[in-house]
């Protein structure tokens, strides 16, 4: 299969090697692409298309690739085979009418050809001689060899005062310039400064900038006469500087380098960042819009910088910076004025149903244990029997502070009907001996308190509470006679979601969506699917920290049918009616959101002690001072002054 292979991908770059678009000779052009050539087979095509002759190193192997759509001439065809043996480590050089296809490690033994006077160019490796006229030959050398290839050779001969080079052609051309400019006459004369801190290509980009009369880069301007004194070269290899010119000229423009060439405050281009407020994936988002619309602004007259890269590392909240130690220090100074402590909203929140209609009732029933306690009221069951005037004067004054307070007069009781069991536990949570139960109804102003949530958020982040059920939907048929519908759960309840927004002034912008969701128990769900009534609010508000706001005033009108018959004697036919009555309640329920925003700065540990000393705790109030029940407001039950019904009397323990 490697051998049909190979010569399928021979066969491809054969078929789209010649591609003769002309009747002349010298006009063919060709397009090579080869994918997983073997490099022989290569050589061969090459030879054949230039008239070349090849001797190949019986150690040069393997498979190489060449893509291009490009169509060639014989000479850019030659000149890009030569760059793919670079690039997998081979060289040809050139040995008379032949061309020997050597290892790279070969070449200072292979008997290169020597070029006196210029002329090749491209890949090819050659061997240049460099007659001195000027400056020493053997002082050249050292600043030179950083500039040729591990496998070129470079030295000097100091009775001839002449450079040998031996390099690719390309190569030996550049270093021919640099050669010019060092070997000119006068007085001038060479020194190499090493940068310990700054890079070469903005140093010499800088110093143009600071005296361009005074300073030319590389060749510019130095052949043809110019006024500059001082000429700079680049050596990027050894990030140093070459100075040639006069003895004064260039002793400033060194002492100049030295100045600038100062350790920076970051010793590395790589830095971790840290973050102790923001998150890391979005701050990362933001310094990369920054980076690049800082690079797009930057002219042409401005030094070449390295590109700033930003990495974010989600799990240790971290960034991962590369930038120049200019650009790192504005990075920094962004993330730092960026990197704050967001303040935090605490949103406490009722979700009250006040409901209306005809009826008042309250029932009271205790049950104590007479063994433990000794100053109760000893009762042995709470059955509907249990009708004692103690009870009986408990409830009714209880009814009167009821309607002192603005409720519905209740009368005297002379039954007490079944209601629920609650425990009792002191403020450090303990069970005591004995329980009590209380039942108030007030139709006529009755509040039913469908949740108290509290959370707490961030600025500018959501907050959402949801409290309700997973109700089975029908959703659609599936083909199935034993089940015929499919089934989807959905939340069905009350949710809460609010976003608030810091203001500059100190208040609080509030986004609020309310829904309350609950399943209509009025509709028979026999050939129908589950019906819900859904009430919501949608809004925006503006409040101070720790103003209370209401919203709602959505109303709901029900109407209930309700009978109620004597036992045995009201099923009776026909004479049951007259132990039995029928009546018809209707109902409003009015929807109110009470909403109450705080800031929270450095004050969390007095909120959150005021809210633990204010949980509302399950006791019985005995209060002689009727007068004294007042209605409690909506501060009094968010700070728990508001405990089972009644406000709490100070001084209480």
């Amino acid at each position: 299969m490697a051998m049909s292979g190979m010569f399928r991908n021979v066969i491809l770059a054969c078929c789209l090697l010649l591609t003769t678009v002309s009747v002349f000779a010298d006009d063919q052009t060709y397009t090579l692409n080869m994918q997983e050539a073997d490099i022989t087979e290569v050589i061969d095509l090459v030879a054949k298309v230039t008239g070349r002759t090849f001797i190949i190193d019986p150690r040069v192997r393997g498979k190489v690739t060449v893509i291009s759509d490009k169509e060639m001439t014989k000479s850019q065809i030659y000149e890009t085979f030569l760059a793919t043996l670079e690039v997998y480590g081979f060289s040809a050089v050139q040995a008379g009418d032949v061309t020997k296809i050597i290892g790279q490690s070969d070449i200072k033994s292979a008997g290169i050809e020597v070029e006196t006077q210029g002329g090749r160019v491209g890949e090819e490796i050659i061997t240049r001689v460099f007659p001195i006229q000027n400056a020493s030959a053997m002082e050249l050398v050292p600043i030179l060899r950083p500039m040729v290839a591990n496998y070129g050779h470079l030295a000097g001969v100091p009775s001839a005062n002449v450079l040998i080079v031996a390099d690719r052609a390309t190569n030996i051309d550049r270093l021919s310039e640099i050669v010019y400019l060092l070997d000119k006459a006068g007085s001038e004369e060479i020194e190499v400064v090493n940068l310990q801190h700054a890079w070469v290509g903005a140093m010499i980009t800088l110093l143009e900038r600071i005296s361009p009369t005074a300073v030319a880069a590389g060749n510019q301007g130095a052949r043809s006469g110019s006024n500059r004194t001082v000429t700079l070269v680049g050596d990027e290899r050894s990030n140093r500087i070459i100075v040639k010119g006069e003895t004064e000229a260039r002793q400033q423009i060194i002492e100049l380098i030295q100045k600038l060439d100062t350790p920076s405050q970051e010793n590395a281009s790589y830095k971790v960042i840290f973050l102790n407020n923001a998150d890391a994936v979005k701050m990362a988002e933001i310094l990369k819009g920054i980076a690049s619309t800082s690079q797009g602004a930057s002219g042409q007259n401005e030094p070449p910088s390295q590109p700033i890269s930003v990495l974010a590392d989600e799990e240790q909240n971290a960034l991962i910076v590369r930038a120049e130690p200019s650009d790192m220090k504005e990075l920094e100074s962004i993330i730092s004025q960026l990197d704050i402590p967001r303040e935090q909203v605490l949103i406490e929140a009722a979700i009250v149903e006040v409901t209306g209609n005809d009826t008042d009732t309250l029932g009271v029933q205790w049950a104590t244990n007479p063994e433990v306690v000794q100053d109760g009221v000893p009762f042995l069951s709470v059955s509907s029997e249990v009708a004692g005037a103690s009870v009986g004067n408990l409830a009714q004054s209880v009814g009167q502070g009821i309607s002192q307070a603005g409720g519905s007069p209740l009368g005297a009781l002379t039954s007490v009907p079944a209601g629920t069991f609650m425990g009792l536990a002191d403020p450090f949570g303990n069970r005591v001996d004995f329980g009590v139960a209380i039942q108030a109804l007030e139709s006529a102003s009755n509040t039913n308190f469908l949740s108290t949530p509290s959370i707490l958020t961030l600025d500018n982040s959501e907050a959402v509470i949801t409290v309700g059920n997973s109700v089975p939907f029908k959703t659609g048929g599936s083909g199935d006679e034993d089940n015929p519908f499919t089934i989807e759960r959905q939340d069905v309840g009350t949710t809460l979601t609010v976003i608030p927004h810091i203001q500059q002034n100190g208040t609080i912008r509030l986004e609020v969506d309310q829904i309350v969701e609950s399943v209509d128990e009025t509709v028979s769900y026999d050939a129908s699917d589950v019906v819900t009534k859904k009430r919501q609010v949608t809004t925006q508000v503006l409040v101070n920290s720790g103003e209370t706001i209401v919203l709602g005033g959505l109303i709901q009108d029900q109407v209930s049918e309700l009978e109620s018959r004597v036992p045995v004697l009201g099923y009776i036919p026909i004479i049951g009616h007259l132990f039995k009555s029928k009546s018809t309640l209707k109902t409003k329920t009015n929807l109110l959101i009470i909403l109450k925003p705080s800031v929270i700065e450095d004050n969390m540990d007095e909120i959150r002690a005021n809210r633990l000393n204010g949980v509302w705790e399950l006791r019985i109030q005995t209060i002689k001072d009727e007068s004294s029940i007042q209605q409690p407001s909506v501060d009094d039950i968010f700070e728990g002054n508001y405990i089972n019904g009644s406000p709490q009397v100070e001084g209480e323990n």
